[in-house]
């Protein structure tokens, strides 16, 4: 049985009707992005979004000399062609999964009223998260500086779940909360805007 994760909770300023769960990258804590999600929250038409920041678990990095440090999975040796460790990516998707599950049962959010993000490391977990749940299709997903782990299992998938999400948004520029905001006031196609 995988443990649950630790995790800080930035409440929305109004009433919550919306959630982002972000997750940090290799060697960070929630802790790290609290000030991204206290920039968000002043933003009166973010208001609404209450943030979850989990924490990976501490683990040896063998990568790093087998220095332990928070991650979401080991990393074997840098770079996209060597042998990833599928066991540890998997646990992290439960763990992630379980926070999402949370979010729908105990706080009544609809699963397009979620989105799953996060940074390198916790950026490739959302992605890997998002695009392998089979009984909730989510408001979105961001993965900043990230990769699609374990790649070579999707190619069966990848068109069935890229139709399923709602919207793309690439970004190669650094964009203002003003900008993201208005991205998602906008109505998403077959949903009612708020």
């Amino acid at each position: 049985m995988v443990a649950p994760l630790k995790f800080l909770t930035i409440p929305a300023a109004a009433k919550h009707t919306a959630t982002v769960i972000f997750a940090h990258g290799l060697g960070d804590t929630g802790y790290g992005w609290k000030a991204v999600a206290d920039m968000f929250k002043g933003d009166p038409s973010l208001r609404h979004i209450k943030w979850i920041l989990p924490h990976a678990p501490t683990i040896p990095i063998t990568a790093n000399m087998g220095m332990q440090m928070p991650g979401w999975f080991d990393i074997y040796s840098f770079g996209f062609k060597g042998v990833e460790d599928e066991d540890g990516m998997l646990k992290t998707v439960s763990t992630l999964q379980t926070l999402i599950k949370n979010e729908i049962e105990e706080n009544h959010i609809t699963p397009d009223r979620i989105v799953l993000g996060g940074f390198s490391q916790g950026g490739a977990m959302s992605l890997l998260t998002g695009l392998t749940m089979k009984d909730y299709k989510l408001g979105g997903l961001v993965a900043l500086s990230a990769w699609l782990p374990i790649h070579q299992k999707f190619e069966s998938v990848r068109r069935v779940v890229l139709a399923m999400l709602p919207k793309l948004m690439p970004c190669t520029d650094v964009i203002s909360s003003r900008e993201i905001s208005s991205y998602f006031r906008r109505p998403w196609p077959g949903r009612s805007s708020d």
